[in-house]
């Protein structure tokens, strides 16, 4: 693969829980008020089978049938506007909250607002688990970590709150989940 061009990775922003029938225009629409544009480009498409590629996946919108939801990629003009997007994080789009991210910081995150979830079944889907704790405070995003082959869950995963408070509430919630 080719190395990272930090200067293009700055003014990118990382898109999750996307629904699956996502166009580019509507990305292009909701994120136009923040900037000027470059490129937009889906990623960790579920295959509907091993012999269709991620690409003819997206292409085609034939995906996995136990996957509801796909990640994107925004590049903008300006580090400014990727900065400003940001604001999009939790809003809600056709049902499903986005996490909306640097695309750098997309996988830094203070371990002290987060925990982490295991022995999931590899059906569920980030908005069941945001409906689990949304009563344990705010939630800044929800990551459910996917084979990358198949884009079906690993059977583990984090919620990331916005305080640590959230963090305790949540640990009395350990086994209740289903």
């Amino acid at each position: 693969s080719k190395p990272l061009d930090i200067e293009k990775e700055k003014r990118t922003i990382f898109i999750g829980n996307l629904p699956l029938n996502t166009k580019e225009k509507t990305l292009k629409k909701l994120f136009a008020e923040y900037g000027t544009i470059e490129a937009i480009r889906f990623r960790s498409a579920a295959r509907p089978d091993l012999k269709t590629s991620k690409k003819a996946a997206v292409i085609k919108q034939q995906f996995h049938e136990e996957r509801k939801n796909i990640n994107a990629y925004i590049r903008f003009a300006s580090i400014e506007s990727a900065k400003n997007s940001c604001a999009m994080n939790n809003s809600e789009i056709e049902g499903n909250n986005m996490r909306v991210d640097l695309a750098l910081n997309s996988h830094k995150h203070d371990q002290n607002k987060a925990i982490f979830l295991g022995n999931l079944d590899f059906k569920t889907h980030e908005d069941d688990v945001r409906q689990a704790f949304q009563n344990c405070g705010t939630i800044e995003s929800v990551r459910l970590v996917r084979d990358s082959d198949t884009g079906i869950g690993k059977g583990f995963g984090y919620v990331n709150f916005a305080s640590k408070d959230s963090v305790e509430t949540a640990l009395t919630l350990e086994g209740s989940i289903e």
